[in-house]
């Protein structure tokens, strides 16, 4: 499932609820993202990935260690 952070706002019990109820029903959910402060945002959240169009912008703020 993916989700453009624009629509996160409109979501009942978004974040921790909603991202738990996708994972219960075995699936997996991404965030499209955009901007480096969308990466920095969200990085924290436990989803399962991230779409972008502007690797070279937000790849630097999700790399994992």
């Amino acid at each position: 499932m993916g989700v453009p952070v624009q629509y996160t706002k409109y979501i009942l019990g978004w974040s921790y609820r909603f991202i738990h109820a996708v994972h219960a029903s075995d699936l997996k959910l991404y965030l499209m993202i955009d901007t480096r402060e969308d990466a920095e945002k969200y990085a924290s959240l436990p989803v399962d990935g991230f779409v972008t169009d502007y690797i070279e912008i937000v790849g630097k703020n999700l790399k994992q260690p």
